[in-house]
């Protein structure tokens, strides 16, 4: 049904987005607490990519990849937490019905973000980012490679550098620059707008319920106006 919803693109383009994540746990089960400045939990590791073919049949191979000893920074993750009751295994189809340059972008964004948190399971870049890191390294000889290429490429880069995971210093200075921080932090569906977020400071401040103060700037839950007034999320933005 998903795939001819109003708001999830168009049915006639065929790339999709998807994440595996793992997740932490507490001794009652109940997951670690913590996010990131922008949002993204610190108890929970995430990896994510883009497909034009039956998700799930790439969901399996890349099961396959982890059962054969891959080094990816991925595979090795899922590999080494696998069967722990404290810790959770998901897989989840994110975006579908994109152009190839919508999930490109996607996957760009996301993985950007969580290279910030320093949570991230890519071993490189997403998106365009990712095709420029791979021609940069010499692991591929043109920018323009179809995804089949590019995972070949991301083999190649993974058997080269069986220690080496993309460090967050690729996107540690845009990180320091204020204007790509709040692109970043706020820029994803479903986050909050700079306006939002000063709205919800202000509101507070005179007491305005919780409640009111999420029907005001239309949040999309009373969670998300509540961490961003306990301090827990948006703390960059001022």
């Amino acid at each position: 049904m998903q795939a001819i919803m109003k708001g999830w693109g168009d049915v006639e383009s065929g790339y999709m987005g998807y994440s595996h994540s793992i997740c932490f746990f507490d001794e009652n089960g109940i997951p670690l607490s913590g996010e990131s400045e922008n949002g993204i939990p610190l108890h929970q590791h995430f990896y994510y990519g883009v497909t034009n073919r039956n998700w799930l049949k790439r969901m399996g191979e890349h099961l396959s990849e982890v059962r054969s000893g891959s080094n990816k920074s991925f595979h090795k993750a899922w590999r080494e937490y696998q069967g722990r009751a404290d810790v959770g295994l998901s897989s989840e189809l994110v975006v579908l019905n994109l152009s190839y340059k919508e999930v490109m972008d996607w996957e760009e964004l996301m993985v950007d973000e969580c290279m910030a948190a320093g949570n991230s399971l890519n071993m490189i870049p997403g998106g365009f980012k990712g095709l420029k890191f791979l021609h940069e390294h010499r692991i591929t000889d043109r920018l323009g490679i179809s995804l089949e290429e590019r995972e070949r490429a991301i083999n190649d880069f993974s058997k080269s550098h069986p220690r080496l995971g993309v460090p967050n210093l690729i996107v540690a200075d845009l990180w320091k620059d204020e204007e790509y921080a709040t692109r970043i932090i706020c820029g994803a569906p479903g986050r909050l707008s700079v306006h939002q977020i000063r709205e919800i400071r202000r509101l507070n401040k005179i007491e305005v319920p919780i409640e009111r103060i999420a029907e005001i700037v239309k949040a999309t839950s009373i969670g998300q106006v509540t961490r961003v007034v306990e301090g827990h999320t948006y703390t960059r933005i001022h």
